[in-house]
């Protein structure tokens, strides 16, 4: 199973970034969302906090949108 650290519904344009993902076990990434709603949860949110700076990078990059 391949975890999107950013959420791949909110953020497609990051789905095949290195940096954004990460190999789980299926019973380990269930604790990485709360699968009632699949909000980002827990470790799940440490993970997120872990790549920070590589996410403000990647839309540093970016050009402004209009």
């Amino acid at each position: 199973m391949v975890h999107h650290i950013y959420p791949l519904e909110q953020y497609p344009e990051l789905a095949y970034e290195d940096w954004n993902l990460i190999p789980l076990t299926n019973k380990v990434h269930n604790t990485f969302h709360d699968r009632n709603n699949d909000a980002v949860i827990g470790r799940g949110l440490e993970w997120q906090e872990k790549r920070r700076k590589e996410f403000e990078r990647f839309y540093a990059k970016l050009p402004p949108s209009d």
